[in-house]
């Protein structure tokens, strides 16, 4: 009989994404592979190698800092806790009928842990994790600094576990009914689980395993550094529609003797992060860069309520919603990137340095960015900086050999040390009780 393996997904494409790639190792190491998955997910359909389950219940939300005041509060107390308890009922009636030996939580529904652990306390629990590690060792810089590992390093700690423990004591200290880190000390309550928050958005829990979406070579050097790093695990056998126009545009870019291919992308959700008035202003600059620079083809992608409010004015920009991105970084010279985990390795993947301009210091975009740089693969720039410092970073990456041959140099490791679908030796993981 098969070991079953069960992942429990985000809501999220790129996570997805990320699991159905660890799914099929699982499946060549010989498991039964299960996804328990959102119904909004149902682009994702069953295959020979994975079992789909579909569950309609919410996840607990954290919302870090949120009050519940007066009688809205209350509500929203009772209605979270009804969450919780369908949530509850939901997953428990998956794992029963499913059975696993090992359950995968992505980092986002990691606060479906407790609910299923105490019930289920033989199984094995890991957590996919989709950044570097920013497990605390005052040698290397958390993931909300831009600093390489330095002599005041400690300082960024400091000041981050300070913030922390600001934002979540204060309120939780003084109703911890209407809060959600008071939930959670309920859910856990006379279970035995033990968690902690430290510089992570997301608890970290205690017995359960965490493993990363990442390379230690594109970390800050360690000795004391235990983390479990998964590779890069690029599906490059993902479907990924190109259409004619695109086609034609890089064509055009490519026949050009002087020509430069700039893929200008921050992700599938920046408009949930950023404003419009920033991004707007963004975008703007790129136009105009497009336009004072004939000879750099860029392909813009936009968040697609953006296409009636920003229009090309120079006919070597090509301004979308949709990418094929694996196609479209397969002829990059540069990529200008928010700095996402994923967008730096598939751009690594192909060789093509960065241009990171990290939304804020709440995500992992800002940590990514500090790697890339640090191992002089990219450049940093914030969002708000001018059209000519913007463009000077631009003309240094793309004039500055150093950075393509360095990106090259972690394309061909990644092609060497990694298998063909890019995914890290997981032996060492499936192996361990």
């Amino acid at each position: 009989m098969k070991p079953i393996a069960l992942f429990v997904c985000s809501s999220f494409n790129s996570h997805i994404m990320k699991s159905l790639s660890l799914g099929k190792e699982y499946s060549k190491k010989g498991f039964e592979v299960h996804l328990c998955m959102f119904s909004e997910s149902d682009w994702i359909t069953a295959s020979e190698v994975t079992q789909i389950h579909t569950v309609e219940s919410k996840l607990i939300g954290y919302k870090t800092g949120e009050t519940r005041k007066g009688w809205r509060g209350r509500y929203k107390v009772y209605k979270e806790e009804k969450q919780a308890k369908e949530r509850k009922k939901e997953l428990i009636k998956v794992v029963q009928l499913v059975r696993p030996e090992v359950i995968l939580f992505d980092e986002f529904c990691i606060q479906d842990y407790p609910l299923i652990k105490p019930q289920f306390p033989d199984i094995k629990y890991v957590v996919q994790i989709q950044t570097p590690p920013n497990f605390g060792s005052y040698r290397v810089p958390p993931l909300s600094s831009l600093s390489p590992p330095n002599a005041f390093t400690f300082l960024d700690w400091w000041v981050l576990n300070v913030k922390h423990f600001i934002t979540q004591h204060s309120v939780l200290f003084k109703k911890p009914d209407r809060y959600f880190r008071g939930q959670l000390r309920k859910i856990t309550r006379n279970t035995g689980i033990k968690y902690s928050f430290g510089p992570n958005h997301y608890p970290v829990f205690k017995g359960v395993e965490r493993w990363h979406f990442w390379i230690p070579e594109l970390d800050f050097v360690d000795e004391g550094n235990k983390a479990n790093y998964l590779g890069p695990v690029i599906d490059f056998r993902r479907k990924e529609e190109t259409y004619e126009f695109l086609e034609i545009f890089l064509q055009i870019a490519k026949s050009k003797p002087d020509s430069k291919v700039i893929y200008c992308s921050f992700g599938t959700v920046i408009n949930t992060i950023l404003s419009e008035e920033v991004l707007l202003d963004f975008y703007k600059k790129i136009i105009n860069i497009a336009k004072q620079n004939p000879n750099w083809y860029i392909i813009l992608l936009v968040p697609p309520t953006f296409l009636e409010q920003i229009k090309p004015s120079s006919i070597n920009l090509h301004i979308t919603s949709f990418v094929p991105q694996l196609r479209v970084l397969k002829e990059c010279d540069l990529h200008i990137s928010h700095g996402g985990s994923g967008s730096v390795l598939e751009s690594l993947a192909f060789g093509v340095p960065m241009l990171c301009l990290p939304p804020n210091t709440k995500t992992d975009c800002t940590g990514n960015t500090a790697r890339a740089v640090y191992h002089g693969v990219a450049l940093h720039a914030k969002l708000n900086a001018s059209l000519a410092e913007i463009q000077k970073k631009i003309l240094e990456l793309i004039n500055n050999q150093d950075y393509t041959l360095k990106a090259k140099d972690f394309a061909n490791l990644l092609a060497n040390k990694y298998n063909k679908d890019f995914v890290g030796n997981q032996d060492i993981f499936l192996d361990r009780k």
